[in-house]
């Protein structure tokens, strides 16, 4: 045996039965429920992942149905969410600046903020300490790994932090500016489906309260005060939220069979009829380019 097998095989459902809870029966009986039916299909959450263990559990339970041949049948496998922007055939090269992309500067991982924040050399990728942030569309303090070293690096007093923010999170309390950011209702966005393959257009209905701007409007101001000429800083959200369709509307969709006397659309129906133009995520759009007042002139017929 493989030093895997020699593995799973010592994990044995009196093994499990102590740490989860569950019964040994119970254990084994759904075990070989999910090891019998063919099609058998696992819908996982975010939930199980927010744990010291969370990418191995994601990891093996996306193993199971390899390990049963679920995944070669139809309604069968295991799913995650839906947020590849290639599947719809979006670009984002304008909307993330992609086109003046400085592949010198070095990019920190988010889910090591803990550790970039107290300065260990590695997720520092060999260069200096983060001395100031701008954390937008996160509450690391409470979602973030390693907790401890999250809150350790937010209340250093040399960190000069800047949170935009809809409510007083345990992140913006850290916070030497807090910005109001607005509320969904308040801003044109496009949003990703997290459980179904639509994108949703969210438009402006109401105007924002006080002085709160979109995360958007922050980035364009600090991007021209630094002196940043970047075409899309000129352009309203409601211009580049359009612009991705085209490459989007123009694709070639999947047609699914549909049976004799059905009147319900094919999924591939749905992706080349959207009520309004394609675009990418609300955190993308939001947090990347510039708003101005407007709104998005549907690219693609209804």
């Amino acid at each position: 045996m493989t030093e895997v097998e020699k593995h799973i095989r010592s994990r044995t459902p009196q093994w499990a039965a102590t740490i989860t809870g569950l019964g040994v029966n119970e254990i084994v009986e759904f075990a070989r429920l999910c090891g019998s039916t063919k099609k058998s299909f696992i819908r996982a959450g975010f939930g199980f992942t927010c744990t010291r263990n969370g990418t191995s559990a994601m990891h093996v339970v996306s193993c199971l149905p390899a390990m049963t041949g679920a995944w070669v049948e139809k309604g069968g496998g295991a799913y995650f969410l839906t947020y590849d922007r290639g599947f719809w055939g979006i670009d984002t090269q304008l909307l993330h600046g992609l086109d003046v992309l400085d592949t010198s500067v070095r990019i920190l991982d988010q889910s090591r903020i803990g550790a970039v924040l107290v300065g260990e050399p590695d997720a520092l990728a060999g260069g200096p300490p983060v001395e100031a942030m701008l954390i937008q569309n996160a509450n690391s303090a409470t979602v973030a790994p390693n907790t401890s070293k999250v809150l350790r690096g937010l209340g250093r007093d040399d960190l000069f932090l800047t949170v935009q923010e809809q409510f007083m999170t345990p992140t913006a309390r850290f916070a030497d500016i807090l910005l109001p950011a607005t509320m969904f209702v308040e801003h044109d966005d496009f949003y990703y489906g997290f459980g179904h393959t639509h994108l949703t257009y969210g438009p402006k209905l109401v105007e924002p309260r006080g002085q709160a701007r979109p995360n958007s409007f922050v980035v364009r101001e600090l991007g021209r005060r630094l002196g940043s000429t970047h075409r899309s800083f000129s352009m309203t959200d409601a211009k580049l939220l359009t612009m991705p369709c085209a490459a989007a509307a123009s694709r070639r969709w999947p047609r699914w069979p549909r049976s004799a006397g059905s009147t319900e659309r094919s999924p591939s129906s749905a992706h080349t009829s959207p009520t309004a133009s394609l675009s990418p995520t609300a955190s993308s759009t939001s947090s990347r380019i510039g708003r101005e007042s407007g709104r998005p002139t549907p690219a693609c017929p209804p």
